[in-house]
């Protein structure tokens, strides 16, 4: 049995969330031992001056996983757009495995995010978002993100993607 203290995850979320999805965590490649109640933000499109007349805007989408029992993050997920292509900003929560990374899994596309390190409110995985990725996460239904703890128990969470296709337009 899985148990998820706020020691493991310890960021408090601000944002409001609204809809609640299963975290499951495993043993190895076993069957899942326990599934913790989360709940989420929904895409959000935040947008950023990106110069200092704040005449033009850096948008990027949010989507955030926190634990329904305390609210404390478990999974943060940002794209960012860059001058070609778009970034994937993953934060996991502290006591992550870092020499195994996160992986996304959208439809037949996978990606591997290595850890860049951890700070106070969690650890970042980030990578390019290859097209044919963005491409799944546009006509999906959901993705799934993978991380492993300390521990060797991995966890997996399901990512709606309803509401991604609108925010993606508005983050143009």
């Amino acid at each position: 049995m899985v148990k998820l203290s706020a020691s493991f995850f310890t960021t408090i979320f601000i944002t409001p969330l609204l809809f609640a999805v299963p975290v499951m965590a495993q043993s190895g490649d076993g069957p899942a031992q326990q599934a913790v109640q989360t709940i989420d933000t929904g895409w959000q499109v935040i947008c950023r001056p990106q110069t200092a007349d704040r005449a033009k805007l850096a948008c990027s989408m949010l989507y955030e996983i926190a634990s329904a029992k305390d609210r404390t993050r478990i999974l943060s997920i940002e794209i960012v757009k860059q001058e070609k292509l778009r970034k994937l900003v993953v934060a996991a929560p502290l006591g992550v495995s870092l020499k195994d990374g996160v992986e996304l899994v959208a439809g037949a596309e996978k990606v591997k995010l290595a850890f860049s390190g951890c700070q106070t409110n969690g650890c970042i995985a980030s990578s390019d978002l290859p097209q044919k990725t963005l491409d799944a996460f546009k006509t999906a239904k959901a993705v799934s993100f993978e991380f492993i703890d300390a521990t060797g128990l991995k966890f997996r969470s399901e990512v709606s993607l309803v509401g991604f296709a609108p925010a993606f337009a508005k983050s143009e």
